[in-house]
């Protein structure tokens, strides 16, 4: 004769909960493994090679005029130069191209201060004077120049001669930093696969986060309360750090 204990009696109504989770969870992680490939290849494909150099300003107060006539250094695709009081200066040159129009995406999304210069063709093909344009995280969404995701700018390049625009960045965060010169389309299209990455990730959590729930009634075990909290902050973090916060819930702050 088995003998029934309220140990027992919660292991029962644990499991069939715990089968009917890992029916909605293997589906989506299986969703997941198959999208991730794509939006890697999609970020590969779509981007255009371009030339980066850096060039570090201690002082922070360089005007663009004296920038210009500075000796940059090669950097790579993504710049990192950790916690800095001055400022950072990357020289971006796009080679000729007919492809148009193209946008220069810049993250992360976290940047106080980003200040990209370009200069603008005129109708006879002469370059204009340089223009300052203003992005970061210190504005609100509704003042971007584009309404997506991430800080995206037009440029206006040439199919005959190589274009060149500089990015400064000033911060109270890290200095890192990434320009990517992307396509108009490839760039929506690229917001498209993140936020269905997003969704993806998204319901996956929901599940974890039901199946904490339900062994937090079932057990009380303050741990499994826990890792509710964990798994709901790690939502709120995940949504501010991609701008979907910024975009869809607060776009005027």
């Amino acid at each position: 004769m088995t003998l029934m204990t309220p140990a027992t009696d919660a292991s029962r109504l644990r499991r069939p909960a715990l089968c009917r989770a890992l029916q909605w969870l293997m589906p989506l992680l299986c969703l997941l493994a198959l999208t991730w490939p794509v939006v890697g290849r999609a970020a590969l494909v779509t981007s255009i090679e371009v030339e980066r150099a850096v060039w570090a300003d201690p002082t922070g107060e360089a005007r663009l005029e004296e920038v210009l006539g500075q000796a940059f250094q090669p950097a790579p695709t993504i710049v990192a130069r950790g916690y800095q009081r001055g400022a950072t200066w990357l020289r971006v040159t796009v080679p000729a191209t007919a492809v148009a129009p193209l946008w220069a995406t810049l993250q992360p999304l976290y940047l106080d201060d980003l200040q990209l210069y370009s200069r603008q063709r005129g109708p006879d093909g002469r370059l204009g004077p340089w223009t300052m344009r203003q992005e970061g995280d210190r504005f609100p969404f509704d003042q971007r120049e584009k309404p997506t995701l991430n800080y995206s700018l037009a440029l206006d390049t040439s199919a005959t001669e190589p274009t060149v625009f500089y990015v400064r960045l000033r911060s109270t965060s890290s200095h890192a930093l990434y320009v990517n010169v992307r396509t108009q389309n490839s760039a929506l299209e690229f917001e498209g696969l993140t936020l269905l990455w997003l969704g993806l990730y998204l319901g996956i959590v929901l599940v974890l986060a039901w199946m904490s729930a339900l062994r937090f009634f079932v057990t009380r075990d303050i741990l499994w309360a826990m890792n509710l909290c964990l798994q709901a902050g790690t939502v709120i973090l995940t949504l501010f750090y991609l701008g979907v916060v910024a975009k869809y819930f607060m776009p005027h702050a």
